[in-house]
């Protein structure tokens, strides 16, 4: 009976664990595609109310264990990285507001918005590129000083089309996630990483099977809630990129979302926190005094509360708190910047 158990208990081999993980990612990126082909707005809806706020959370916690006991070596750094994200957060929600503010009407032949969203990426490239080049000073050393040059290229391109880039912006978030569990995976699960590796080649296939289904499919306006819908459509880009399918442009941006839930919800527990989320003791910068891990605590706490408060709030008003979420949320965005950077 022992030997039975040690067998049903014991650790799989890497090849049948590599299976499993790969068995399991794709099933979740399968029907996050059939989910988006069939029901886009509703999906959109219910994994942003089931999710959202809880891998914020998980998000928080993994943040948290990365940060360095000791701040000294670290401060420019980590100085640079809180200020931008509290700056360029601020600006990006009041953009709007100040877009249609009087002393901007005397700008003739250029719309308000896109000078101020152009000026706007441009400043967040540049923020990005000045903690590259921060990082690069910190052990261990990088010789990055490609940065520059590549940040002016880019910021260059961003003014092309500055609503655009912002738009290519939301699409690009969910990858962090993924880059940052490919980091955990080389770190602590090397064997992982070609079954992860061969997930991640088939979005784009995954991605392709959605255009193939959804290039002729009728609008979404009229599913749900209009007004819901209009945002869901809005933050795709359907009202940028008329020419492409709505339909499509919410069903991707649910696709990815939902790869990007999976990742800070599933294996970023699994994988970096090892199962011990609620373990404040074993976060490095916990163990400096007693007074900060109960600040620690106190942050995990407070942001729990804010979870089941916006679940509170979805339930009575979907439009008004998916606004809040979404403007609390480009504070979470931009972290994740700082953190990617701190972990090459």
């Amino acid at each position: 009976m022992s030997a039975v158990a040690s067998e049903l208990t014991g650790r799989p081999d890497s090849r049948t664990h590599a299976a499993r993980f790969a068995v399991g990612a794709v099933l979740i990126a399968v029907a996050a595609t059939a989910l988006g082909i069939l029901a886009p707005v509703s999906i959109g809806i219910g994994i942003l109310f089931v999710f959202a706020g809880p891998h914020n959370w998980i998000e928080a916690r993994y943040v948290l264990s990365r940060l360095p006991s000791r701040f000294a070596p670290v401060a420019p750094f980590m100085i640079g990285g809180v200020v931008g994200v509290l700056v360029l957060a601020t600006s990006a929600t009041l953009l709007p507001s100040v877009a249609r503010a009087t002393p901007l009407q005397w700008i003739r032949g250029a719309n308000a918005l896109t000078l101020l969203a152009m000026l706007w990426n441009v400043a967040l490239i540049g923020w990005i590129a000045a903690l590259l080049m921060l990082r690069s000073r910190q052990k261990p050393a990088r010789d990055w000083w490609w940065c520059l040059p590549a940040a002016l290229v880019i910021a260059a391109l961003s003014c092309l089309q500055p609503l655009a880039w912002s738009l290519a912006l939301v699409y690009l978030h969910p990858l962090v996630a993924f880059a940052i569990l490919d980091r955990e995976l080389r770190a602590r699960r090397r064997d992982l990483r070609p079954a992860y590796h061969a997930v991640l080649a088939l979005v784009p296939i995954l991605l392709a099977v959605l255009w193939w289904q959804l290039r002729d499919a009728p609008p979404l306006i009229g599913q749900g809630d209009d007004a819901l819908t209009m945002r869901l459509v809005s933050t795709a880009g359907g009202a940028l990129i008329k020419q492409v399918p709505a339909h499509f442009l919410v069903a991707s941006h649910v696709l990815l979302e939902t790869l990007h839930y999976a990742v800070w919800l599933i294996a970023i527990p699994a994988f970096a926190i090892r199962g011990r989320i609620l373990d404040v003791a074993r976060i490095p910068v916990a163990t400096r005094s007693v007074a900060a891990r109960r600040a620690i605590q106190l942050v995990l706490a407070a942001s729990a509360c804010l979870v089941v408060a916006l679940w509170a709030a979805f339930t009575q008003h979907q439009v008004a708190a998916r606004d809040l979420y979404f403007t609390l949320s480009i504070v979470h965005v931009l972290a994740e910047a700082p953190l990617l950077i701190r972990l090459l």
